[in-house]
């Protein structure tokens, strides 16, 4: 289990948490596109994208609480704003743990306390453009010639964050 440990017992403390969270998050969960800070290049230069690991390391620095446990069939994480906690359920593979992983960052960096619709929709798509590079896609998409599964699985994304960020590209034309 990977929890960070984290107090907000305190009203000075839960102060100054939200500054780091606020101030961390906002510099490095992009807004809408991908952002290059997060892309890393590997020995022979070519582009990789962000890692697990990499988004364990963003949510201790703005100090995020990680808990992973048991959660109910439709839930695969939840963030808690009161408590700065991001809950990710113990039974997802890696794949699925990133994703949801920074799905719940990005509601971090909003501070999201409800998770309407338009919350929803919101992090879904700052989620794809976060993780999928435009000119990765493009080229994956071509070598695979659009086969769903081997793109997700070559980008290191689950299918439904390839659905969205295909589902943003469909609404751009």
């Amino acid at each position: 289990t990977n929890t960070i440990p984290h107090e907000t017992n305190s009203y000075t403390q839960q102060a100054r948490t939200s500054t780091v969270v606020n101030k961390y998050l906002k510099h490095f969960v992009p807004p809408i596109c991908h952002s290059e800070m997060l892309t890393l290049k590997n020995k022979g230069g070519e582009t990789v994208g962000i890692t697990l690991n990499q988004l364990y390391q963003i949510a201790e620095n703005a100090e995020l609480n990680i808990i992973e446990t048991p959660l109910n069939d439709d839930e695969m994480g939840y963030y808690d704003d009161s408590t700065h906690t991001i809950l990710l359920d113990n039974t997802l593979n890696d794949r699925q743990k990133k994703c949801t992983l920074a799905h719940e960052l990005v509601h971090a960096k909003h501070h999201d306390s409800n998770h309407d619709k338009r919350t929803e929709a919101r992090t879904i798509r700052e989620t794809a453009n976060w993780l999928i590079d435009p000119l990765e896609y493009a080229t994956i998409e071509q070598l695979y010639e659009g086969n769903g599964t081997l793109m997700a699985l070559e980008l290191d994304i689950t299918m439904q964050v390839l659905d969205d960020y295909q589902h943003i590209l469909a609404s751009r034309f």
